[in-house]
């Protein structure tokens, strides 16, 4: 209140009336006043007048400090508005950024930094087994070839050593035959005798 009070009176002492301070007024009101004794006699009209200057400048005070509290009020809310808007948009923020940063995954929201991570190592993962497979494969050719190529020799070998013991036994017959039409010669010769 005291303020207040200090307030107002700056105000008034510092409102200016037809380009005079209230202080320049009273000066002028004191010096224009007759001197009676050791008083000074004042118009009444003068200090109506003053009054009057006083009273306008005291509700121009209060209307002034009223638009002023009304002002500093609407402030104040605006100020806890944005406030508000400002925690709403720190959530959303978070929000954003949570979202840009994770990935929903089999049900499950990950980092992006952890999913690329586990990807690129089931990635190499999957590289390394099928190198892998394909030196696995590679060698099991390697052998298949070599073994079927052992095979076709063996193969090669088996049918020529077919042909030759078919041909021996051929010549063997042959030769038992030949043996036993001799032998049946010499028997018919020596019974022939």
């Amino acid at each position: 209140m005291k303020k207040y009070v200090l307030y107002t009176l700056m105000i008034i002492l510092t409102h200016s009336v037809s380009g005079q301070t209230l202080d320049q007024r009273w000066d002028k009101v004191i010096q224009g006043a007759e001197n009676y004794q050791n008083y000074k006699v004042i118009k009444k009209t003068e200090l109506n007048d003053i009054w009057k200057v006083i009273s306008d400048s005291i509700a121009k005070s209060k209307s002034d400090l009223a638009s002023e509290k009304a002002l500093v009020l609407n402030q104040s809310n605006e100020i806890s508005q944005l406030q508000k808007e400002s925690a709403e948009l720190k959530t959303n923020l978070d929000i954003a950024i949570s979202a840009k940063d994770g990935i929903s995954f089999l049900g499950m929201t990950i980092n992006k930094y952890t999913y690329a991570t586990l990807l690129w190592c089931l990635i190499a993962i999957a590289c390394g087994g099928c190198a892998f497979l394909y030196f696995q494969f590679h060698n099991s050719n390697k052998i298949t070839v070599q073994k079927i190529n052992d095979y076709a020799e063996l193969s090669n070998s088996f049918e020529e050593y077919k042909k030759n013991a078919i041909e021996k036994e051929r010549k063997l017959k042959r030769d038992l035959q030949t043996y036993m039409n001799t032998i049946e010669d010499m028997k018919k010769t020596r019974a022939s005798r």
